[in-house]
């Protein structure tokens, strides 16, 4: 069965520099051991009880410090700088007492960079060559000597300076490798963000024509079908006052003046149904509000209305007119302001409605600007006898400003 750490890159790392770590923390425990029994089995002038006391002091030391605290070598300097100067001096001790203990002093080269943190692992190989010299050729300087155990605690301290440049460029690739993720993940979320976005505005375009078509068939119902209804009603109303009471053609009359009724009933219920569906036997300020609210749960952008003066019943082209205009302005918000906020309002003054469609977002060059959206509402509001404005500046946002007669007439669409 195959774990995280065979999958993920990080958890890999995590687990190869545990190991590693650990490996170099269990140095003394097989080196001080193979010491203290080369050193109680080839004889010496030295006590066995006082070399095993040296050893077994010497482990418990680094079993406190580090095996206990594992946490503290390269991170707490002061409390691995009492470790290392103790196991040092615990080794220097036993070596004093017999040479197998050489093998701890080699131990403590390793132990230096385990223990000691950055630039303080190499005070750590110098002060090791420096017991390593007393201890071999006593306090009488011996050039040769010297030169030999220098060159030694060179080899170490590069050889330490290079595995700690292998760890340094593994926690910098791991680094990479991290910020490459959450930037893959980042790609993907907008990736997905945009598809979502193209859904949506694919769907509010589908029914911004199928509101437009609607309304275009709702005016050509009233403005051809109904009118001539109500002219042929008109005109079999008159014929049948005409007719004698016995008249052969009487009943025909009759009767094709009340189909014409029924036809008329008929297509006036079509044209309502063509209607904008917020103002369904509603005032305006209610259709807006229904346009607002759908719009804030859609797009998840905070949008407030706010409604001044005394509410007044606009014609229906201007009440249509009205809504659509909020509902276009609000569409263009999502499609090109990348908004925060948005503030609309809707104002009551003697024989006029203003509304103002108010955003913070990327704004534009209105000069610059031929958007159908724009051209379209400025035609729809034209048709009632209103005036758009438009009031915008390159990252400061867009108002949207419409005037429209509470009177007005038209065929708003």
């Amino acid at each position: 069965m195959r774990t995280a750490a065979d999958v993920d890159p990080e958890a890999r790392f995590d687990a190869f520099q545990r190991r590693w770590d650990l490996a170099w923390s269990l140095i003394p425990y097989p080196l001080v051991p193979v010491a203290t029994l080369l050193a109680l089995t080839t004889g010496g002038s030295a006590p066995p009880v006082l070399l095993v006391g040296v050893a077994v002091a010497a482990l418990g030391w680094h079993f406190w410090f580090v095996s206990l605290h594992p946490h503290w070598p390269e991170r707490k300097f002061v409390p691995m700088a009492v470790y290392f100067v103790g196991f040092l001096g615990l080794a220097t001790t036993f070596a004093s007492l017999h040479p197998a203990g050489l093998l701890i002093m080699v131990c403590c080269f390793a132990l230096t960079f385990v223990a000691l943190p950055g630039g303080w692992a190499y005070p750590g190989v110098a002060a090791t060559v420096a017991c390593t010299l007393v201890i071999v050729g006593g306090l009488r300087f011996d050039p040769g000597l010297v030169v030999q155990v220098a060159i030694g605690g060179l080899l170490a301290a590069g050889i330490g300076a290079a595995i700690r440049w292998v760890e340094r460029e593994a926690v910098r690739r791991r680094a990479a490798h991290a910020e490459l993720s959450r930037a893959h993940a980042d790609l993907v979320r907008l990736t997905e963000e945009k598809r979502r976005l193209d859904t949506e505005l694919i769907k509010v375009a589908e029914q911004a024509g199928v509101t437009r078509e609607r309304a275009r068939m709702a005016r050509a119902l009233h403005d051809t079908q109904l009118q001539h209804l109500i002219a042929i009603g008109a005109q079999l109303e008159a014929a049948s006052e005409l007719l004698e009471p016995g008249h052969a053609a009487a009943a025909p009359v009759r009767a094709a003046l009340q189909v014409s009724r029924d036809g008329l009933v008929d297509a006036r219920r079509a044209v309502d149904a063509l209607r904008p569906p917020a103002l369904d036997d509603r005032e305006l300020a209610d259709a807006i509000r229904t346009v607002v609210a759908s719009w804030r749960r859609f797009h998840r952008i905070p949008v407030e209305l706010t409604v001044t003066g005394t509410e007044t019943t606009p014609s229906p082209p201007v009440a249509e007119a009205a809504v659509r205009v909020v509902g276009e302005a609000l569409a263009n918000v999502a499609r090109h302001a990348g908004a925060t906020r948005v503030d609309v309002s809707l104002a009551y003054l003697d024989d006029v409605i203003v509304i103002d469609v108010n955003d913070d977002g990327a704004g534009f060059r209105v000069g610059e600007s031929t958007g159908f959206g724009l051209r379209s509402m400025r035609d729809r509001v034209a048709e009632v006898g209103g005036t758009l404005a438009v009031e915008s500046t390159p990252g400061a946002g867009t108002v949207v400003a419409v005037t429209l007669p509470i009177g007005g007439t038209g065929a708003a669409g």
